[in-house]
């Protein structure tokens, strides 16, 4: 999983940083940022379920994502 926000789109309202802080943070600009851009399938335990759950979270905060600023490419390279 490959995730980018679109700097235009992001009005900075921080709702992705609330739900996956160790995915996204706001930047001294007000806009949100990724942390950490690839969130790859994990084959061992328990990180793999880690993985899973982070992956969960990066995609509801893009459905959530009120500008629909959050782009996710879920195939791994």
């Amino acid at each position: 999983m490959k995730i980018k926000i679109d700097q235009e789109r992001c009005v900075g309202c921080g709702r992705c940083t609330e739900m996956c802080p160790s995915v996204f943070k706001l930047s001294e600009e007000g806009k949100a940022i990724v942390i950490n851009e690839r969130i790859d399938e994990c084959e061992d335990e328990p990180r793999g379920e880690e993985c899973a759950v982070v992956s969960d979270v990066v995609k509801k905060a893009a459905d959530e994502c009120i500008v629909e600023a959050i782009d996710i490419d879920m195939e791994i390279e």
